[in-house]
């Protein structure tokens, strides 16, 4: 009974999401603390780093107020068409197609093929984009991708949850 109870407390998600705010918050905080993202994590702009080298994107030198807004624009959208494809795709054809008490699939064959056989290259290219972006250890190219994100799941959230009751 008492494995069950933990058990349960664990599987709610209020505590999943308090574990990771705490992890997010303790890990962060850290790594803030002894630099280990470095001195250019908060830094804006056209950043240069230890070495006086300015911060690539993808080959791309951001030596300028403009190629920063460029990766921040392409950064941004691409998070959007990528929240925009999962969303779609996941609860449109991997929905039905991995369901297995579900038989007929409401697209034709050629079609759901197709998705199917291109969609790990699409998502693929579209997350080393987000990678790269990730991977500079700068939160100015870090806000795009939550802003794009927050952007495009937020109309898919509230539309499925519009069709929902809740116990309390």
């Amino acid at each position: 009974m008492i494995l069950q109870n933990i058990f349960n407390f664990f599987n709610n998600p209020r505590t999943a999401l308090i574990i990771m705010f705490c992890f997010f918050l303790g890990y962060y905080l850290s790594i803030g603390f002894t630099i280990g993202f470095g001195n250019n994590f908060l830094k804006f702009g056209p950043v240069k780093d230890s070495n006086g080298e300015y911060t690539n994107f993808m080959g791309i030198q951001l030596n300028s107020w403009k190629l920063v807004g460029i990766v921040y624009v392409i950064i941004f959208f691409t998070t959007i068409l990528h929240s925009y494809y999962l969303n779609v795709v996941e609860q449109n054809i991997h929905a039905y197609v991995l369901n297995k008490a579900i038989e007929v699939v409401p697209y034709s064959k050629f079609w759901t093929y197709f998705v199917l056989l291109v969609d790990p290259f699409i998502n693929i290219l579209l997350t080393i984009i987000n990678f790269y972006a990730t991977a500079t250890f700068q939160i100015q190219y870090v806000i795009p991708q939550f802003i794009g994100s927050y952007f495009t799941d937020l109309p898919f959230t509230l539309k499925w949850l519009s069709g929902k009751k809740f116990i309390s």
